[in-house]
């Protein structure tokens, strides 16, 4: 019975979350690609490359440019995996599931109902912290595929080794990020409180 319980939870949470998950996938999949031939095929990476010649020696030591080499292109590529608004969509689950399943469930006192059922009190908090897990490595892997397609279409040697240990520290920034929220929405009563605290750290 239990176990059947934590099957149909899961099952629950990933036929809510399937579209977001698909959606979010294919954003930063095709945002890494456009970065990549924006970078590489298109003017806008000449004009970067030309305008980060002309600035003063000192602003490029500051913000860690090197005009004029290699490392310059390496750079900005890195810089897609912290963009915004990639920072925006991979964090979207780990805070606002979180937000949902848990304090969202608290504030509507939906918890005393499933908690009728016999089920262990950590049943709910497992599960959905194993479906963050996974949806954050299948972002991660979104965005290393992004780049890798991008190489094979335009015909591009990049140290792909680098980009992948980038996505797997973004990975684990992420975990620590979703672990953070699931810690204060157990601890939280109301679902805005929750996410005004999360908003607060981040």
């Amino acid at each position: 019975m239990t176990d059947n319980l934590k099957f149909c939870y899961f099952k629950k949470i990933f036929y809510d979350q399937k579209y977001v998950l698909l959606v979010l996938f294919l954003f930063v999949f095709l945002f890494e690609f456009a970065w990549v031939w924006i970078l590489f095929k298109s003017d806008i990476g000449n004009f970067v490359n030309n305008y980060a010649g002309f600035l003063p020696q000192s602003i490029t030591n500051m913000i860690g440019f090197k005009a004029g080499s290699g490392m310059l292109t390496s750079q900005m590529m890195s810089f897609g995996y912290a963009h915004p608004l990639i920072l925006i969509s991979m964090a979207f689950l780990p805070i606002s599931l979180p937000a949902r399943y848990i304090a969202g469930e608290i504030e509507n006192r939906t918890f005393d109902i499933i908690l009728t059922k016999p089920i262990s009190r950590w049943l709910i908090p497992s599960q959905l912290y194993l479906f963050v897990i996974m949806s954050i490595a299948l972002l991660n892997l979104g965005l290393f595929l992004g780049t890798w397609m991008g190489t094979i279409v335009f015909a591009i040697e990049l140290p792909l080794f680098t980009y992948f240990k980038a996505s797997l520290i973004g990975y684990l920034f992420y975990l620590n990020m979703a672990a953070i929220a699931m810690a204060i929405a157990c601890w939280s009563n109301e679902k805005g409180k929750m996410l005004s605290w999360m908003i607060a750290i981040i």
